[in-house]
């Protein structure tokens, strides 16, 4: 279920994702799967979020939050944590967004460090930290660009490298992104948290 939460997700179908993911939570709660059902509430606080329903959104990102506490799991701590922040700097509340993704990155989550730092670079710049946003968004393309170096799949981490490009030359640095360490063809769509 789940799954097919994700590719509509992806198709921009949000309604029939949310629905998929209501059912796939559902099931992950009968069946006790703690680990998939916390996954099943990032992605589902991630459709809300292009939704506009950032108080739902809010809502189940803090829930696969505190259950990535629970069960101390760095990858939903990392994912859950950024897709609260991404939550409330779409609902304007930027200093829990700061708060969130702060905490994001306390778990080190290599598939997802880029996120957290491109995220964290945003929600500086607009809180007027161009100091921040200027070092997150540089280690962001450092991550990216390890992750891409292996791996050219996702458009996650394209999307990364973009967005920390992007607010270099809004922090007003004078310097270019430099150009990945060697050629790298994109393929993939994949940008939701990995099954368990």
């Amino acid at each position: 279920m789940a799954s097919l939460g994700n590719s509509y997700g992806e198709l921009g179908q949000t309604a029939r994702a949310i629905d998929y993911y209501e059912q796939a939570l559902t099931i992950l709660r009968e069946i006790g799967d703690r680990q998939g059902e916390s996954a099943d509430l990032v992605n589902l606080a991630e459709v809300l979020v292009d939704e506009g329903r950032y108080p739902q959104a809010i809502q189940r990102a803090l829930e696969g939050v505190r259950i990535g506490d629970e069960i101390s799991s760095t990858s939903l701590g990392s994912y859950s944590n950024g897709y609260l922040a991404l939550a409330y700097l779409y609902a304007s509340d930027l200093p829990a967004a700061r708060a969130a993704v702060e905490a994001a990155r306390q778990h080190d989550e290599p598939q997802n460090n880029h996120y957290v730092l491109a995220l964290l670079g945003v929600i500086a710049l607009r809180q007027g930290d161009r100091s921040a946003a200027q070092q997150a968004f540089a280690e962001a393309v450092a991550q990216a660009d390890a992750l891409l170096a292996h791996t050219a799949q996702t458009t996650m981490r394209w999307m990364s490298r973009g967005w920390s490009c992007a607010g270099w030359s809004c922090v007003g640095t004078g310097r270019i992104c430099p150009p990945p360490s060697k050629p790298i063809r994109p393929r993939g769509r994949s940008t939701k948290m990995p099954e368990s």
